[in-house]
């Protein structure tokens, strides 16, 4: 017969303990039962999609709520980091600065080898 399954609410208790950032299996209370019977079915529950299932009817559920906002922020114009280009530039897309910093690097690294 075997012994009796675990209660599952005290497992995935464990699980969710384990969810926060930076805690190892090995750290779960033993409140919530051996940490491989929560492993085993935190990875059960992974590779069959239930958490994938869950957390889309989560989602939904707070969005026919209205729990969940969308926003959309688009700024146009030119970022300040973009790199400029020259008109002859524009055809190769590489900036001044990158042209020169590859041509020095490949002066400095042929200085470097010496013949075997």
């Amino acid at each position: 017969m075997g012994r009796p399954p675990r209660d599952r609410r005290q497992v995935f208790d464990g699980i969710r303990w384990r969810a926060r950032p930076g805690s190892p299996w090995r750290d779960i209370p033993g409140r919530y039962g051996p940490r491989e019977t929560a492993y085993t079915l935190s990875r059960r529950w992974q590779m069959y999609g239930t958490w994938r299932s869950v957390l889309k009817k989560v989602q939904v559920e707070a969005d026919a709520d209205g729990h969940i906002e969308c926003e959309v922020s688009v700024e146009a114009g030119q970022r300040a980091d973009a790199p400029v280009f020259t008109e002859g530039q524009a055809q190769s897309r590489v900036p001044d600065w990158a042209s020169e910093a590859g041509r020095r690097s490949r002066d400095a690294l042929q200085k470097t080898r010496r013949p075997l």
